[in-house]
């Protein structure tokens, strides 16, 4: 067969449109990349000088397919899109053009020929229009779908006008307004977590963190077991949500440091807790391995607060590497020691196991919020939570079912066998109002 029959091959010119179909343009989105749209861009400077270019991004978006799974991560990048083609004619120009910054990159790139009213597009209108899709974007992504996820996604948005020079190569112009649409969007990112650090050492230096209390409820009965004491940052600042809190203490080198700190204002903050009332704390594993908190510490401050030991539950989460476990299971060893009791949190993420339920043989088992979020209507998470259940009876410890706000989600709860509830079902994180004398 001679080249030029094999070049008209059907079969072999559909592989290769398929092939090439695969590389510009993105499946999962069901956009093309911006670079099989440069005639159309082209075409568009026949009646403007300039147009401008948007890039969206997910900060830490890899970290949430590591995390959560592909299915996940491509899930978010499908809901992204639909957003955006949702925002066009609205928050959007009509015209603006919406491609994928490559295919399977997980950043979009806008292209805007004209502005809402018509006109040319201006640095001024571009960088308010960055800022209204940012604050559009936080407000779709905010809800109770997306607030439980670990890291939070967080949109980065760069800006740059793209003009057409005869002297250059128009395809190195749209690489180059691109590229610093990309840099625009990270830069102010990284001086925003920057900032954010800092002031997160300050608040650590000065133990500038309260604390609040949210009741553990008996499903059967309704009677209050005891609290969970959560730790916040300042009312009117970003570490109000302590997930974020974490996140940045984490960047920062300082998450040992500020887990022992609410650690400390969590007990000495329940001083007056009625006797017999359980006061859950939660530790990171590191904590009570090393640093400034320790299992010494946790006693120390129990004994310091007037609390009786038992009343007491440590609640870890046992997210770190196989080689801690060890180290883990000696810190808890001593805890129950002493008398205080443990709490194995993140039930039915993932996070936490069968291996490590057996390893650290907890008091309670604390269900993740993600399980519980509409369980009445999840066959599959009833069937994991009889499974837990079941476990736990076995071993002479008691589920919690974190974040319940329904009476269907208590009903189905208490049908599957689960012990104690806690959640805005029940009641808000207050603060600590000790017993009467």
């Amino acid at each position: 067969m001679s080249a030029d029959s094999r070049n008209q091959d059907p079969h072999r010119l559909r592989a290769d449109f398929y092939r090439l179909k695969s590389a510009l343009h993105d499946r999962n989105t069901d956009l093309g990349s911006f670079h099989v749209h440069f005639a159309a861009l082209r075409s568009h400077f026949e009646t403007v000088r300039e147009m401008g270019v948007l890039t969206v991004g997910l900060g830490e978006l890899s970290q949430v397919e590591s995390i959560y799974g592909w299915q996940v991560f491509d899930g978010i990048l499908q809901r992204v899109a639909g957003t955006l083609e949702s925002m066009r004619g609205s928050l959007l120009p009509d015209q603006t053009l919406l491609t994928m910054d490559g295919v399977a990159a997980g950043r979009f790139v806008l292209f805007l020929p004209r502005d809402h009213t018509g006109g040319e597009v201006t640095s001024s209108t571009l960088e308010a229009l960055a800022t209204s899709l940012a604050a559009g974007l936080e407000e779709r992504f905010g809800g109770e779908d997306f607030r439980t996820m670990t890291p939070r996604l967080r949109f980065e948005i760069g800006h740059a006008l793209l003009r057409d020079d005869p002297f250059f190569r128009f395809e190195r112009q749209v690489y180059g307004a691109v590229e610093a649409a990309r840099r625009m969007s990270v830069a102010p990112s990284q001086q925003q977590h920057s900032r954010e650090q800092e002031e997160l050492r300050r608040l650590v230096r000065e133990g500038a963190i309260h604390v609040v209390f949210q009741s553990v409820v008996c499903l059967e009965t309704g009677e209050v077991l005891g609290f969970e004491a959560l730790s916040r940052g300042p009312d009117d600042g970003p570490f109000v949500d302590p997930q974020r809190m974490f996140e940045t203490a984490h960047a920062a080198g300082l998450e040992t440091e500020l887990d022992a700190l609410c650690q400390r204002r969590a007990i000495l903050g329940a001083r007056g807790l009625e006797p017999g009332k359980k006061l859950f704390v939660n530790a990171l594993p590191t904590t009570l391995l090393e640093g400034t908190g320790g299992v010494r510490s946790a006693v120390e401050w129990i004994d310091r607060a007037g609390l009786q030991r038992t009343d007491v539950v440590i609640e870890i989460s046992e997210r770190g590497p196989v080689s801690q476990r060890e180290r883990s299971r000696e810190a808890l060893d001593q805890l129950r020691a002493a008398g205080v009791g443990i709490a194995l949190d993140d039930i039915g993420t993932g996070l936490t196991g069968f291996e490590a339920i057996q390893e650290m043989h907890p008091d309670y088992l604390k269900l993740d919020v993600s399980l519980v979020h509409n369980i009445h209507t999840n066959l599959i998470a009833q069937e994991l939570l009889r499974s837990l259940n079941r476990v736990a009876r076995s071993m002479g410890a008691r589920v919690v079912a974190e974040g319940v706000e329904t009476e269907e989600e208590r009903d189905v709860l208490r049908a599957c066998g689960t012990d104690l509830a806690q959640g805005f079902f029940y009641s808000r994180p207050e603060p600590f109002v000790a017993a009467p004398a």
